[in-house]
């Protein structure tokens, strides 16, 4: 009997798509048409995994990490009565399982140097590259989740569920002082302004140009020209796209709660 399958030989990570045929001395795997790329004996096919319902057949040889995805079940029948280990479990050398641990432990040590190394190398391009819509979601969810941990101020549940401030003519003020200080400046990116109502003192940029103040900041400023600096500041963060590159380079806190 034919089966179509996958093959992977246990030394690439290369799948080969090949056919199988079963033989009275076990399987035969072509991957050209009349060329045996590999011979599995009988004694020596197992199952690697359980058959299920609607799934492929893995097969194992014993003693190796070689594999065969085989789509029709009904290959599982036809090597009943000629693999006499069919249904005992594969089991991996002592070469076999160092091997696969040297693998894991290269994979392991690329991702960390791509996520520690690369990622935060390359902060600033991957920051200009991120498109405004990402990082507009990033940025909102981030502030959801402050507001979450901040201490809002009342304890009624009136209160809780009204994390920020929404007095208009407070709100209207600090717009204006927001034009007033990116009056003389060129391709001032659109920023949102938003007041979070809680007694922290605090200020910080996220990414999306999204400045956030605290209530406890305003209540606790001498003056407006006060608030104006910390804006400014924040705003300077804004305009240097500070924040999303503060999130690649894994620097998050130097710019989000770069005052307090």
């Amino acid at each position: 009997m034919r089966y179509a399958a996958q093959y992977y030989d246990g030394r690439t990570a290369r799948t080969q798509h090949v056919e199988v045929a079963v033989t009275e001395a076990g399987i035969d795997i072509s991957s050209e048409p009349e060329v045996v790329t590999a011979s599995w004996p009988a004694e020596r096919i197992m199952l690697a995994e359980l058959p299920r319902d609607g799934e492929p057949v893995r097969l194992g040889l014993d003693g190796t990490t070689a594999r065969l995805i085989v789509d029709d079940p009904n290959v599982v029948d036809t090597l009943r009565p000629l693999a006499p280990r069919l249904y005992r479990r594969v089991r991996l050398s002592w070469r076999d399982i160092a091997r696969i641990a040297v693998w894991a432990d290269v994979a392991t040590a690329s991702i960390a140097t791509i996520v520690l190394v690369v990622i935060p190398s390359f902060s600033k391009q991957m920051a200009a590259v991120t498109p405004d819509t990402v990082r507009q979601r990033i940025g909102y969810a981030t502030l959801r989740q402050l507001t979450r941990l901040l201490p809002i101020n009342g304890h009624h549940e009136r209160a809780r569920r009204a994390p920020y401030c929404s007095d208009a003519d407070g709100l209207d003020a600090l717009g204006e002082m927001t034009v007033r200080l990116t009056s003389d400046v060129t391709d001032v990116p659109r920023e949102r302004l938003v007041v979070v109502n809680t007694q922290m003192v605090n200020a910080f940029a996220l990414p999306g140009n999204i400045v956030v103040v605290t209530k406890g900041l305003i209540d606790n400023a001498e003056n407006a020209e006060e608030v104006a600096g910390v804006v400014a500041h924040e705003l300077g963060h804004v305009a240097l796209d500070h924040p999303i590159q503060g999130m690649y380079a894994r620097r998050p806190c130097r710019y989000w709660w770069a005052w307090s």
